[in-house]
């Protein structure tokens, strides 16, 4: 029988805490899942139907899209869900990952919640969560993965300052 201590540190819920590893671990996960369901689900729909269709009669289309859907809205829910995680382990309220949400200040917030050590000790939210191998593994390979895709943007936003912004209206107007 399952002991009630194996679900008291449940990943899908509010209530516990996640370490940074943890954390990437768990949100790649869901930023893999949902990007390949969407892919598929685009994928699907665009070999059955032409461009022309869908240029067309784009409302009527729609329905082919609810698996995308669900997926967005259950992985947002997620990705609340383990913010909140996380700021419990900071010992700070889950309504802090509201802040993400802000232009600008929520990216610093968002990399003051991967980069922040967590509390060692118990805190108000209950005991630190260890990650497990996979956890470690994983969000060290994510975490990665982030941090390199930081820097070549950066390096690359830096370089070609002169880029300009593509006006696609202009380009169809033009024809």
């Amino acid at each position: 029988m399952w002991q009630k201590n194996k679900f008291s540190d449940y990943p899908f819920s509010i209530k516990g805490r996640f370490s940074r590893l943890s954390y990437l671990a768990w949100a790649g996960l869901l930023s893999l899942v949902t990007l390949i369901v969407v892919m598929i689900n685009t994928l699907l729909v665009s070999r059955n139907i032409s461009a022309e269709a869908i240029l067309d009669q784009p409302p009527s289309l729609s329905y082919l899209f609810w698996p995308s859907w669900i997926v967005l809205i259950i992985s947002f829910y997620l990705s609340n869900v383990f913010m909140i995680r996380r700021l419990h382990d900071l010992n700070r309220t889950g309504w802090l990952a509201l802040i993400v949400y802000l232009p600008v200040i929520g990216f610093l917030f968002w990399l003051y919640l991967v980069v922040a050590h967590g509390s060692t000790e118990r805190n108000r939210y209950g005991r630190p969560r260890d990650a497990s191998v996979w956890e470690g593994i994983f969000g060290l390979v994510w975490g990665g993965l982030l941090l390199g895709a930081l820097l070549f943007f950066g390096v690359y936003a830096v370089l070609n300052p002169g880029i300009q912004h593509f006006d696609i209206l202009s380009v169809f107007l033009k024809k």
